[in-house]
């Protein structure tokens, strides 16, 4: 009949004495498991093994009682009762980031942290030798739910770190407020990832109009180029070509050229050309579904301009370049501020004492 969920049977030791039903709206499945395994790995098993349910006589007493576990998730407990009873193992070395947190959610439920710490870091580690700029945002709210559930705050601290420049900076987290796994996650942090992505968005935008309104304002200046124009095809070029480099000019130095001065216009156009070619124009669009370190990288495009200014460090340009590298050196050292675990704390103390 559809909509019936059937029994899956998995039978996790040969000396099984009770049942585990696990089930939710999409699997129901029946752990055949061995008491005193459990009753090892976890008081809590012990608990309702032997004295919540039963009172422990249905299994002293060779019966093979079962026992219901409501609200739990089927694949978690199957992941977690199969390694405490070394069963199939080589099935779980790898685990996608929803399972890992379901996994340290319910380890953290049944108290068999433990028990699966050395599975637990080796999934974890699994993620952080990976580049984090290839991970889907989801992946960093269930790593971020594994990591609290399973108490690794040194690991939960970096990686929200580390979340600051590898989340878009318009990242809406009641996508995550709405998944029951990574609702768990402190909203410290998530205060601590938009609070520090704000901020530098907001230093990142101040100095591109900073500097185009500065730009704008120095008209009188100009200088000299090591540049020419040619006057048969308006190609601009090294005046140390002999000829236009143009295959369908090639009009010699010595022609109709002119001398490209530094003018307030120049220096605005080659200032917008690297912005439109570093995608950082128009910045609403700039700015846009992108990460913090994405930003960074197309900021730092911008030191590539060479528009071959005589006037070199006292060139307009180059003093606006030189003090967005700064800037810039600024925005980076604070979008790596350190968020520690006394921010967590001081926030618990503070809602503790209200």
């Amino acid at each position: 009949m559809e909509g019936v969920l059937t029994d899956e049977i998995i039978e996790l030791s040969p000396e099984w004495d009770a049942v585990l039903v696990v089930r939710d709206q999409t699997a129901r499945k029946k752990f055949r498991v061995q008491s005193l395994v459990l009753s090892s790995a976890s008081t809590s098993f012990k608990t309702t093994l032997r004295s919540r349910l039963f009172h422990g006589t249905s299994v002293r007493g060779g019966k093979r009682p079962e026992v219901i576990l409501e609200g739990d998730s089927p694949v978690a407990m199957e992941i977690i009762l199969s390694i405490i009873h070394c069963h199939n193992l080589d099935k779980w070395k790898a685990l996608s980031a929803k399972d890992l947190a379901l996994v340290a959610i319910h380890s953290d439920r049944y108290e068999c942290a433990q028990s699966l710490w050395p599975w637990t870091f080796q999934w974890l580690f699994r993620f952080q030798v990976q580049p984090t700029s290839s991970w889907p945002a989801e992946d960093f709210g269930y790593l971020l739910a594994a990591m609290h559930a399973s108490k690794a705050q040194d690991q939960f601290y970096n990686l929200c770190n580390i979340a600051v420049n590898s989340l878009p900076v318009d990242f809406d987290f009641k996508v995550w407020d709405n998944d029951p796994i990574m609702a768990s996650i402190p909203n410290e942090a998530k205060a601590h990832i938009t609070s520090v992505a704000n901020a530098t968005v907001n230093l990142l935008r101040t100095l591109l109009s900073e500097t185009v309104e500065s730009l704008l304002r120095r008209k009188s200046e100009v200088g000299t180029t090591n540049n020419v124009h040619c006057g048969h095809c308006h190609t601009v070029y090294d005046q140390r070509a002999k000829s236009c480099p143009k295959p369908s000019c090639s009009h010699d130095v010595e022609g109709s050229v002119t001398r490209v001065l530094c003018t307030w216009e120049r220096r605005m156009g080659c200032f917008m050309q690297a912005l439109a070619e570093n995608d950082l124009w128009p910045p609403e669009r700039a700015f846009a579904g992108v990460s913090l370190s994405v930003l960074m990288k197309r900021f730092e495009g911008l030191q590539k301009i060479n528009h071959g200014c005589l006037m070199k460090s006292q060139c307009h340009l180059s003093i606006q370049l030189d003090h967005l590298e700064g800037e810039l050196a600024t925005a980076v050292f604070n979008a790596q501020k350190p968020f520690h675990r006394r921010a967590t704390e001081r926030a618990s103390e503070s809602s503790g004492g209200s």
